[in-house]
């Protein structure tokens, strides 16, 4: 029961969505896709996710940040651990990056074929950048608690994730592939930022200076706009490139989400609303590449 409350199940929509919606455009561009290859990277994917979800809750709770957080918030198991349940947890992030190489390892392996060793030896870099970007969130050097979160995100639940998806399956990158990698690093951003909006006044009095602590609720705000702005203007982009002006149609969900984002304070604390968001983002991704 304490592992499986540590993994946090709806946040891991992040790694699946990035993951599939790499696999989907290696499948457009190349008409093809391993499905052992996709099984490994979204193995490989999850496992990351679930590492860099347990350091960080093991973290705040080292911190005592967990002490402060909006009533409303999920609860999480390490606020009331004692001494060898934080052991148990402690042992389960070293634990999962033994799996993450394991993982990790596997997927290069399998995917040999499209790859050089110049490739490979990248990967092996990203990977291990991966598993230390995790472990440093908010422990040891914590980068979390100075306002980064939102720039590791960016790049490995967008970029890497997406394009690093891509590139096993076909080998290569297209140049219009960046921006629906970039849509998922920017919606991913809003993602976090909405939790960080919903916990600002506790994260304030723990230290945990966030990048909407830094901002302040106003404009963290506005800068919650600007990431599902720019995640709509990326998607909106790779649709000209790619010709397929009927995918702007979901343009006028984006008034939908604004006027949410503006209705007031108390929306950042219903915690159900940040998965409907995401959820709508979901649906509008597979739709989007399902034309």
């Amino acid at each position: 029961m304490l592992y499986f409350q540590l993994l946090r199940l709806p946040t891991l929509s992040l790694a699946i969505i990035a993951v599939v919606l790499g696999n989907c455009l290696a499948y457009l561009s190349s008409g093809r896709i391993n499905y052992f290859i996709f099984i490994l990277t979204l193995l490989t994917a999850l496992i990351l996710q679930i590492l860099s979800n347990v350091v960080n809750d093991y973290g705040d709770a080292m911190k005592n940040a967990d002490l402060y957080r909006n009533k409303n918030a999920p609860k999480r198991i390490t606020i009331s651990a004692d001494k060898a349940t934080k052991n148990k947890i402690k042992n389960f992030i070293y634990f999962l990056i033994v799996a993450a190489f394991f993982s990790g390892s596997l997927l290069l392996f399998f995917a040999a074929d499209n790859l050089s060793l110049s490739h490979i030896i990248f990967f092996i870099i990203i990977g291990i950048l991966a598993i230390l970007a995790a472990c440093f969130y908010t422990v040891g050097i914590a980068y979390a608690y100075r306002g980064f979160g939102e720039v590791s995100v960016f790049i490995f639940f967008g970029i890497v994730a997406v394009l690093g998806s891509f590139f096993l399956q076909t080998g290569f990158i297209s140049l219009a592939v960046i921006f629906p990698a970039m849509a998922m690093g920017f919606f991913a951003c809003s993602v976090l930022n909405f939790n960080n909006i919903r916990d600002i006044d506790g994260d304030r009095i723990a230290g945990k200076n966030t990048l909407s602590v830094k901002l302040g609720f106003d404009l963290a705000k506005y800068a919650q706009v600007i990431f599902i702005l720019a995640g709509f203007l990326s998607l909106a982009v790779y649709s000209f490139i790619m010709k397929k002006y009927l995918n702007l149609y979901y343009f006028s969900a984006l008034l939908f989400v604004i006027h949410y984002i503006f209705l007031s304070r108390k929306i950042f604390n219903q915690a159900s609303f940040l998965y409907l968001l995401f959820s709508i983002l979901t649906v509008n991704f597979l739709f989007l590449y399902s034309l």
